[in-house]
């Protein structure tokens, strides 16, 4: 009997620590995961999510990126996509510069222009455009999920779609196709705003 009582004593103690950390840990582990996880979502969804703009290289032509930010620009070869995202306050959330070489004008690279920003009311905007001599050509607006516009000009044709939304990102898909048919591309200098300077 005082073996048992001894081992009994001897136990107690053990078994109380044992569950007592355990509790500590899972719930320490439980907070540090979850609350700056839930504390981000709700922080991020409060200031908008940013925006995604994805350039889609569907033509035979040699294409390069100018990223706002970066310091060189990033190749897109035919049948590849180059995406990049972000998000600002006080200018668009991503903005780029799509050069590309005609087949028929080798060495001359042309440019197209591309923005994308989440708005903090409304749907988010985007456009893409190209300069002609003083205007914005092109397409530029407010997109719901599932959204598109296009235009042809300049030896290239253009889509802008804005599809599912990330956990962080309006998203948009730019896709650059051959042209097909007579060229059309509607002033849009209206709806490019002053904040736009283009790369």
């Amino acid at each position: 009997m005082k073996i048992e009582t001894k081992k009994l004593r001897l136990l107690i103690p053990i078994l109380g620590t044992a569950l007592a950390l355990s509790g500590c840990s899972a719930n320490s582990t439980s907070d540090l995961t979850s609350t700056p996880a839930q504390s981000t979502a709700a922080q991020r969804e409060a200031q908008n999510r940013g925006s995604r703009l994805c350039v889609v290289n569907s033509t035979s032509l040699q294409m390069r990126v100018q990223w706002r930010g970066y310091p060189a620009p990033r190749d897109v070869s035919p049948g590849h996509t180059d995406c990049n995202s972000g998000y600002e306050t006080t200018q668009v959330d991503v903005l780029a510069a799509i050069e590309y070489e005609p087949a028929d004008q080798p060495g001359k690279w042309l440019t197209l222009n591309a923005f994308a920003e989440n708005i903090f009311l409304g749907p988010p905007r985007a456009a893409a455009w190209f300069e002609s001599q003083g205007s914005q050509l092109g397409a530029c607006g407010k997109y719901y999920v599932n959204d598109e516009d296009s235009f042809q000009t300049n030896k290239l044709h253009v889509k802008i779609v804005r599809i599912d939304d990330t956990a962080s990102n309006k998203e948009f898909v730019l896709t650059l196709t051959e042209p097909s048919g007579q060229d059309s591309a509607p002033d849009v200098s209206t709806c490019i705003h002053e904040k736009i300077n283009p790369l």
